[in-house]
């Protein structure tokens, strides 16, 4: 069974259509890898690496719906650890 790759063209698109994790989506024509995720509480995180580019989305869900899609970009690879602590 083939697995559809999640599409989004800008962050209001993941807004409104981003509903769980993957093993990869497409942001803006770029393909990004989960790089894995962390439950605090309430709220979870997700974070997405673009190697092409080196830039990563962080998706901050709270109840499965997201409040917070924070793209950055950085050169040394990002923990998990690292992304709750900078929230």
């Amino acid at each position: 069974m083939a697995v559809t790759l999640q599409k989004y063209c800008s962050r209001q698109d993941m807004y409104e259509n981003y509903s769980t994790a993957a093993k990869e989506i497409e942001f803006e024509g770029r393909i990004y890898e989960f790089k894995g995720s962390k439950r605090v509480n309430d709220r979870s995180i997700h974070l997405y690496y673009c190697e092409q580019e080196q830039h990563y989305i962080r998706v901050n869900l709270q109840f499965n719906l997201p409040f917070l899609i924070e793209p950055f970009y950085s050169v040394n690879e990002v923990t998990l650890n690292a992304v709750y602590r900078a929230s």
